[in-house]
């Protein structure tokens, strides 16, 4: 057992001696590329090498600067240069000063400067070339990346304030979260929005890395959410590698890597304020369609930063600090649900018309007794003297079902008129977050440089609905859980330069989360505080919160939290911590890299089964008048679960790499590169060796359920390490890169290359592991359950076999991505620069998903079950009887990915813009790790399909454009105010088209041809084989507007017969967006600017069609193997839409 431990923390200041011990002892960091690199070749006018040439590298805002020397080849080679705009000059006796300014340089660059030639010097002669600002075509390196300029940061404006909004700008990005709420991304800054909303490149979104300033920021329990806010006003670039990275790159095989601003010589920075208010914004679709009123949402985020220098004369020292206060009263939608009446709170069931328009099955019909007839065919008798007419006998109401009911909102709505809902939620959550960075560059001299950073962000986020997810028919939950959680990332780096051809780079950070989550108002769900008589089956939990109740669907209200609140409370504490070092070397044209890492990551949280207990309100438990609510009124439940009180688990997890690698400038048009990266990749434990694995040789199927034999722990005394899998001693994945220079100018380049790619799994994927007996106990009552007796039960006396869910033993799998890319890039007239890209990656070992079929190693064979030999328990079938299912969280599914990419940009000059197209297809198995059925028995033919982020093809253009300003005609008032109004206007832009994703997520129910109720076990004699149904046309055909899938090409299955199993290539209904932006900027001085923003997200206020959760139009229902009425009219059709326009102002005071 653990207590819960976590650092707490709501100011900057109260955390800034921890930076500052941090920054000068803690040296740790995610190894990625923070700087650049720039090399090229120096040559006289004959072409013949010049050697021995002094290079100057000059920081254009601060004046910082590098030295280095041609070498005997004229070959020279900058690395470990921080982002920014640079001057380069080279100086050799007898040659005229050659100088080019303006050289653009971002993190992870590799840049070579073409045609340096070197004319004979004349007297005070200087040749100096002015960079035109283009982007520059990569010539050194074979990766393939884009980059987010601080121009398109600036210019192009987003709905939120994280970067990572930009991603959508770029080829190969899908977009896959929105919410059913409507919310676009960006619509509320939050830690657990961000990168994990996208997937890149065909991997899943656990797989992009999230790096800033060199640290690792990302949440590593879920592989999703960022620590560190890309704050759009805070940030001066962003780099996404997508494919055949260099090996000095440790993560991958996607990585999201941002840079913050920083200081220069002369003080620098704005202030400013978004803000949008609902008044401006157009009513959301669904407040028609569910009749309620729109919603008073508001957004401000008010803040400034400010850089400079920290000395005396603007040299040394530097700094850069920013603030931002983030006020979101954020929408979350219309939430519709179906509650008791007052009425029916008091026993009277009475009006037949009004629960017949009542949504759902659970809950829309007069409850019965035995006489008149119900499902109460193994319950307790109902008679006449209880329930008549539907009216409950008032003594026979049950004081424990009615302190639930009365828990539940009373109706808000008209059922005829809110599609059978009587009860809307439509509630403005306050989530209020602050965000302070800030950074300091230290040029201690020409050859040593310093750079630290330090972020810190606190947000408050009540939770009204059931925590970290939504059920489709949830109300809010009275006790109100919030989180306050509180994150701060330092990270420091220092550059050696030990002589011109040596460089030496080291590079430390740390990265903490603290998220407790606590019940705002216990009293509101204590048992005894209102009077709820019951105790549940477990009397050591010391749990006083209500049990939880659900019907999955059925059309009862979900009154539902995870267990565990009160003890010990929901909590995450987190720390990453790492170190690199990265020594550089010259010879000749080779520039060879050689480092190492370390990374150690703790993550410690409870487990939170349901100690509280957990009621199954419905009408199918056997014990049931027919109305689910009034089953619950009499004390009467379909099912009952309840688990002993939640434990601690205390995770841990270590890493060492290193790596080789060499650029070599082949020739002066190619540069080769490779290397390889040597890893010892640790696998998650628990400290206290509490995770368990199953070990088959160990099962004795004649020893009883409650010796739990072939199941495995370190805290059983097994043999087994803390992690269970030994881990690997050393993996190599070996990179290689290329780079043709096909005229010598930087103007037409091939480049390509291959990487191999291992990674950890998130976290998470471990998590549940430690929940198995016998340290922790789950009971389940069915079928049919009174309230009363449920404390009466000793847990002792229903034994019952488990389910596990345990990891594999000794396994040698290793997530692993093969990537790939060839790339032909081209610079256009007009500065434009086109690139065609073939970009394409395969992934083996990917962890699988907990429920999802593939990995019960305990499955009932197919066929075991026709004709019930041996009952109609499965658990009798089961290959290991002494269990229920075994779910093995296994790394046994891949995926690969194929896409054409084309993208053309231009970002110099008045006109900017930048276009993508993406044409791909991800197939795999699985294809994520939840909630993605994959088939146990012929995993391959079954379940190898198209991967729910699958995107036929994606459109993006992004564009900006500073209007003209126009010459006032002599005689007309040319005054300040005549020239601000007219001059000074720009546009920019965001416009998105996106094919739809898979349609795969029909259920199917009902009867057979025979009346037989369709199941699994009657159809393939297993419970663990889904019921597929027969096709008789290709579902794609024969559409009416706003069609997806023909539901007349469908039939239900037959005994022994089975349906297709991966459906045609229906697609989801396809996704636009369109949003513009206009600025208005008034130049007070040359270094003063004031601008004012006017933005519309979503300009065009589309209302687009979804397929919801529980949406009719994915349910088919079978009577006599066809489909019904209902089924025919309904399928295939979205019942809701969701998008609104939104309007967001600014006003922003640059310096």
């Amino acid at each position: 057992m653990g207590t819960r431990k976590y650092v707490q923390t709501r100011g900057f200041f109260q955390v800034l001696p921890l930076f500052l011990s941090l920054s000068g002892l803690v040296y740790t960091v995610r190894a990625q590329a923070l700087t650049a690199s720039l090399t090229g070749t120096v040559q006289d006018q004959s072409k013949a090498v010049v050697p021995g040439g002094d290079i100057v590298l000059t920081h254009q805002g601060t004046g910082t600067v590098r030295r280095t020397v041609t070498n005997a080849n004229g070959f020279f080679s900058i690395v470990g240069i921080p982002a920014g705009v640079y001057d380069l000059s080279i100086e050799v006796p007898g040659f005229a000063k050659w100088v080019r300014t303006g050289i653009t340089l971002y993190a992870g660059d590799k840049v070579n400067v073409p045609d340096i030639t070197l004319s004979v010097a004349a007297a005070q002669q200087q040749v100096e070339v002015v960079a035109a600002g283009a982007a520059v075509i990569p010539v050194d390196t074979g990766e393939k990346a884009q980059v987010i300029t601080d121009r398109q940061i600036q210019n192009l404006a987003v709905l939120g304030r994280s970067a990572d909004e930009l991603l959508k700008i770029l080829p190969g990005v899908v977009y896959t979260n929105p919410d059913d709420a409507g919310a676009p991304a960006g619509f509320t800054v939050q830690f657990n929005r961000g990168i994990g909303n996208y997937n890149v490149a065909g991997t899943r979104n656990t797989q992009v890395a999230n790096i800033s300033d060199g640290a690792n920021v990302i949440d590593p329990g879920c592989n999703c959410g960022s620590a560190v806010t890309p704050n759009m006003d805070m940030l001066q670039e962003v780099k996404v590698q997508t494919s055949n990275f260099a090996a000095e790159n440790a993560l991958g095989p996607v990585v999201f890597n941002a840079v913050s601003k920083s200081g220069t010589s002369d003080f620098h920075g704005e202030a400013y304020i978004y803000a949008r208010n609902s008044v401006f914004n157009s009513r959301d679709w669904r407040n028609n369609f569910f009749n309620t009123r729109k919603p008073e949402d508001s957004f401000y985020f008010p803040g400034f930063n400010i850089g400079g220098p920290l000395t005396k004369g603007g040299k040394k020292l530097f700094f850069f600090a920013g603030f931002e206060l983030q006020r979101q009263n954020h929408d979350l939608g219309v939430r519709p649900a179906v509650v008791p009446t007052e009425a029916m709170r008091k026993g009277d069931f009475t009006d037949a018309a009004y629960l017949g328009s009542l949504n759902g099955y659970d809950a829309n019909l007069v409850p019965k007794n035995d006489a008149e007839g119900n499902n109460n065919w193994s319950g307790k008798p109902i008679p006449a003297v209880m329930l008549q007419g539907g009216r409950i006998n008032p003594n026979a109401i049950d004081k424990g079902g009615q302190v639930l009911l009365n828990l539940m909102p009373l109706p808000n709505q008209d059922p005829l008129k809110s599609n059978g809902y009587n009860y809307t939620s439509n509630i403005i959550n306050p989530e209020h977050r602050h965000q302070e960075l800030a950074r300091v560059d230290w040029d201690i001299s020409e050859k040593t440089k310093v750079y630290t950073r330090f972020n810190h962000e606190f947000q408050a986020s009540p939770y009204p609905f059931t925590l970290w997810w939504y059920n489709s028919n949830d109300v809010p939950w009275p006790g109100q859980v919030k989180g306050e959680d509180n994150t701060w990332s330092s990270s420091t780096s220092l550059v050696n330069v030990i002589d011109p051809t040596t460089t030496n780079e080291v590079v430390f950070a740390a990265t903490y989360w603290g998220m407790p989550h606590q019940i705002r108002d216990p009293q509101a769900v204590s048992r005894k505080a209102l009077g709820y008589p019951y105790r549940g089956l477990y009397k050591q939990n010391t749990t006083d919160v209500v049990p939880n109740s659900t019907d999955w669907g059925g059309g009862v209200a979900d009154f539902i939290q995870p267990g565990g609140l009160d003890d010990p409370t929901i909590f995450g504490n987190k720390l990453l911590l790492s170190a690199r070092d990265n020594y550089s070397k010259v010879v000749r044209t080779h520039t060879m890299k050689f480092g190492f890492f370390f990374e150690y990551v703790t993550n410690d949280e409870p487990t939170t089964g349901q100690d509280n207990g957990q009621l199954e309100v419905t009408n199918w438990g056997g014990n049931s008048t027919g109305n689910a609510y009034a089953d619950l009124l009499l004390g009467r439940v379909g099912e009952y679960a309840e688990t002993t009180k939640n434990i601690v688990g205390y995770y841990r997890k270590r890493e060492w790499s290193g790596f080789a690698q060499d650029s070599w400038k082949a020739t002066r048009r190619l540069t080769l590169e490779y290397g390889a990266r040597f890893q010892h990749q640790g696998w998650m434990y628990e400290k206290d060796g509490l995770l368990f694995g199953f070990d088959p040789k160990l099962y004795d199927p004649n020893s009883p359920i409650t010796a739990y034999t072939g199941l495995v722990s370190p805290h059983l005394g097994s043999n087994v390490p803390k992690s269970i899998s030994k881990t690997p001693a050393l993996l190599v994945s070996p990179r290689l890169g290329f780079a043709f220079d096909l005229t010598g100018k930087g103007r037409t380049v091939i480049r390509g290359g291959g990487g191999v790619f291992k990674y950890h799994d998130r976290n998470g994927d471990v998590f549940g592991v430690i929940g198995n007996p016998p340290l922790r106990q789950t009971t389940t009552i069915c079928c049919g359950v009174e309230l009363g007796d449920i404390e009466k039960i000793d847990p002792k006396t229903q034994i019952q076999k488990s389910s596990l869910s345990v990891l594999e033993v000794n396994s040698d799998k290793v997530p692993t991505t093969y990537s790939w890319s060839f790339t032909l890039s081209q610079r256009l007239p007009g500065e434009t620069v086109l690139e065609t890209s073939y970009v394409g990656n395969s992934s083996s070992h990917q962890m699988a998903c907990t429920n999802c079929g593939a990995n019960n190693l305990n499955a009932v064979p197919e066929g075991a079950m026709f004709g019930f030999p041996q009952g109609s328990n499965p658990d009798a079938y089961r290959p290991y009887k002494n269990y229920s299912s075994i779910l093995i969280r296994s790394r046994s599914q891949s995926q690969n990915y194929h896409s054409l990419q084309v993208t053309a940009a231009r970002q110099t000059g008045r006109i900017n813009y930048s276009g993508a197209y993406t044409f791909s297809k991800t197939l795999g198995i699985g294809g994520d790790s939840f909630n993605v059925p994959v088939d146990r028995f012929d995993t391959r033919r079954r379940s190898y399909s198209l991967l729910p982020y699958d995107r036929t093809h994606s459109v993006s253009v992004a564009y900006n454009i500073m209007l003209p300003g126009i010459t006032l005609p002599a005689g007309m008032l040319q005054n300040v105010v005549a020239k601000g109004i007219i001059n000074g206007w720009q546009v920019s832009g965001i416009s998105q088209w996106q094919s739809g994703a898979p349609l795969t997520n029909f259920q199917f129910s009902g009867t057979l041809a025979d009346g037989s109720q369709l199941s699994p076990t009657l159809v393939n004699g297993t419970p663990d084989t889904a019921a597929r149904p027969l096709l008789t046309c290709d579902p794609r055909t024969g559409l009416a507007d706003n069609q997806y899938a023909n539901p007349g090409c469908f039939l239900a299955p037959l005994p022994g017969r089975n349906g297709v199993y991966i459906l045609p290539y229906m697609k989801n209904p396809a996704f636009q967006n369109h949003d513009v932006s206009l600025f208005k900027n008034w130049q007070l001085t040359e270094h003063r600017k004031v601008q004012f923003r006017f933005s519309m997200y979503n300009f065009l206020n589309q209302h687009l069609p979804f397929f919801s959760g529980g949406d009719p139009g994915l349910a088919m229902n079978f009577v006599d193997g066809k489909p019904d009425e209902k089924t025919m009219k309904n399928f295939g059709r979205p019942s809701l839409r969701r998008g609104r326009r939104l309007m967001q102002f600014a006003l922003k005071f640059y310096f």
